[in-house]
């Protein structure tokens, strides 16, 4: 008895460690929105009669400018110049501010000397704000980069507040 019990265990064992899976569910960690399954080795397959389908969950950099529509859908990534059309100077000027950006580069009222006047620029065309934002997030010595500290939508109020003023 014993000799066909263990057999029947061990082939019940591997066979159900290799394709043991559990569902995700509409709220998986991973922003699926349709039924799909997690192997346990990590793997995402669907499992029998199951499709496995992810919605949404765009991202643009760290701050994440892409998002899901919740239908079903995805919206496109907002490009930077979107985002700096769309930003808040509010938050800008404060974020302007906190990070002592006009200790080097001024104000609206003294612009800075020694370094660039950030006032004076158009901050219209796409590539001066593709400049900013690479500038901002890698720095340009002896200017520290902000990478670690500001995201895009950061970096989008920011150019917001200097094209305003």
């Amino acid at each position: 008895m014993t000799r066909i019990i263990l057999p029947i265990l061990f082939v019940t064992t591997i066979a159900c460690s290799g394709s043991q899976t559990k569902p995700d569910g509409p709220s998986g960690d991973d922003g699926s929105s349709g039924p799909s399954t997690t192997s346990t080795t990590g793997s995402t397959e669907p499992s029998t009669g199951e499709t496995s389908s992810t919605t949404g969950g765009g991202t643009a950099g760290t701050g994440g400018a892409g998002g899901s529509t919740g239908a079903g859908g995805t919206t496109a990534p907002q490009t930077q110049a979107q985002m700096v059309a769309a930003g808040d100077t509010t938050r800008g000027a404060k974020l302007y501010d906190e990070n002592h950006c006009a200790g080097c580069h001024g104000t609206p009222e003294k612009p800075g000397k020694k370094f660039p006047n950030l006032f004076k620029e158009d901050w219209t065309a796409d590539k001066e704000i593709a400049e900013a934002f690479e500038l901002i997030k890698k720095g340009k010595t002896p200017m520290p980069g902000f990478e670690d500290k500001l995201d895009d939508k950061a970096i989008a109020d920011i150019v917001a507040y200097l094209r305003a003023n």
